[in-house]
């Protein structure tokens, strides 16, 4: 009787499934690892921008109302009508941040400083966007209730004379409604 020898381990062509899945494998680990420097990367300018633009409006509103007596006039019609909120924020009369929320400014009745709201900040971005703040201003608070008071933080608050700390920022970022808080940013005059 004579054996047929068969050939297991001849001439192989094309890839395996065990190559195939550890080919897979790795380029599914470099595509997550791109992905999320894409979207760090994104926050990171998002937030700059927004930041940004804050500081322009604090900027323009300064000059253009922060003379004595000026600031009662500021309000959020006012300081689009004269450009003090830019252009590409404004959107048939309202000006919107790049979150979708609808920016507000307003002047202190007796003159001494102004308020700017900077609604639908998400969670992820509220700590970073008050940090690049920093102290370019004269107080600032985080509301992550509707109708509750904002929380302070960070900086002096010359208005009430209390002290803020970033742990009170980091809490009421943390506590954030549907994932997003508004900034309550407080600025005086020149």
């Amino acid at each position: 009787m004579k054996f047929v020898k068969a050939k297991l381990f001849g001439k192989q062509k094309g890839i395996t499934l065990v190559e195939t899945s550890i080919g897979l494998a790795i380029a599914a680990v470099i595509v997550g690892t791109a992905y999320a420097g894409f979207e760090s990367n994104s926050r990171r300018n998002e937030v700059q921008t927004n930041s940004s633009l804050i500081t322009e409006i604090i900027s323009d509103a300064k000059k253009m109302f922060g003379q004595p007596g000026r600031y009662p006039a500021l309000t959020t019609a006012t300081a689009i009508s004269s450009r003090v909120i830019p252009d590409s924020l404004v959107t048939a009369g309202t000006a919107l941040n790049s979150y979708g929320g609808e920016v507000a400014v307003e002047g202190d009745a007796a003159g001494a400083f102004a308020r700017l709201e900077f609604p639908n900040v998400p969670q992820r971005q509220c700590m970073d966007l008050a940090m690049a703040l920093g102290t370019s201003v004269q107080g600032m608070a985080v509301n992550n209730t509707a109708g509750a008071a904002p929380t302070l933080w960070g900086i002096k608050d010359n208005e009430s004379g209390t002290s803020m700390d970033v742990t009170a920022l980091q809490t009421a970022c943390d506590a954030a409604i549907n994932g997003q808080v508004t900034l309550h940013v407080t600025f005086p005059r020149g």
